[in-house]
């Protein structure tokens, strides 16, 4: 989910992690 847009990572990555 971190290969797909890098702006969509940054909210998912947070609540991913």
């Amino acid at each position: 989910m971190v290969r797909y847009v890098p702006r969509t990572t940054s909210i998912f990555s947070n609540q991913r992690v």
